[in-house]
């Protein structure tokens, strides 16, 4: 029975809690199929455990092989243990011990499989999609260097820091760096605005109106998710684009334009992110 590949499956897309959950459910279920029979009992309840926990840290390929592996290690000293116990031949146990070890290969294999199916079925952000998107030769990022490479040097820094920050209180450290790495893609339009662009270079602020260069910077967030959609971003990476700045005040231009326009109403909705926070 391919108990793991489910167990498995729920481990990396949500996290253990779920998995052990649904695979107690299905250790049930094996004892009303089976009669109560001990040894499949035994193997089910070993395979629904050990399939949650031997996926536990998969970031590459061979990872899901590795686990594999355990799994069928484990697998097998249950039925050589099983096999002592009911006084089976060796020639049964050693069959045992093989159709043990291949199913826990086998499942390894068809969960690896089934991740692609999965993601674009249900919309799933899983961390091999995250570790996709993590890797900073995409044409986004080579564009981001060439364009904006202050900007590039910047992003890179604060997913950096998020991810440490996530580390230490156990958040999603990798989420946190990716969604680091693509927060401020929207700059690549005018790049030239922002100060970590500008070394080197006539500040284009200075000869616009405060509002003006408050309306360009507050447009990068909805550059950047134009720029994500286009790049059929997910929606959990999307919405570090729109959150990074909340409904925050660009300060620095709302201060200038009370400076030039003592007498007059300045708005500070006029200088404040859009959101959402």
């Amino acid at each position: 029975l391919p108990i793991p590949l489910i167990t498995m499956i729920l481990a990396i897309m949500y996290n253990i809690h779920i998995a052990m959950l649904i695979g107690m459910y299905i250790v049930f279920f094996v004892a009303i199929i089976t009669k109560g029979d001990f040894t499949s009992l035994l193997l089910a309840f070993s395979s629904a455990l050990s399939g949650v926990f031997v996926v536990g840290d998969v970031e590459r390929r061979s990872d899901f092989l590795r686990g594999g592996f355990t799994l069928g290690l484990i697998n097998s000293v249950i039925v050589v243990s099983v096999g002592l116990m009911h006084e089976l031949s060796f020639a049964m146990i050693l069959n045992n011990i093989g159709l043990a070890f291949v199913s826990g290969i086998i499942n390894a294999i068809v969960v690896f499989g089934v991740f692609p199916i999965y993601e674009n079925l249900f919309g799933v952000t899983t961390k091999f999609k995250l570790l996709e998107l993590s890797d900073l030769n995409a044409p986004i990022f080579r564009e981001m260097l060439i364009k904006a490479p202050g900007t590039y040097n910047h992003s890179i820094m604060v997913a950096t820091l998020a991810e440490s920050a996530c580390k230490e209180i156990g958040a999603n450290a990798l989420l946190a760096r990716v969604g680091g790495y693509y927060h401020d893609i929207g700059k690549i339009k005018r790049p030239e605005y922002f100060v970590e662009n500008q070394f080197g270079f006539d500040n284009p602020h200075e000869k616009i109106a405060p509002a003006l260069s408050a309306l360009i910077i507050t447009a990068h967030i909805k550059e950047g998710v134009e720029l994500a959609r286009e790049a059929n971003l997910p929606q959990v990476i999307i919405s570090f684009i729109e959150q990074h700045h909340g409904t925050s005040l660009v300060k620095y231009f709302y201060n200038r334009a009370l400076e030039e326009d003592r007498d007059g109403y300045i708005s500070e909705a006029s200088f404040r992110y859009e959101g959402p926070k």
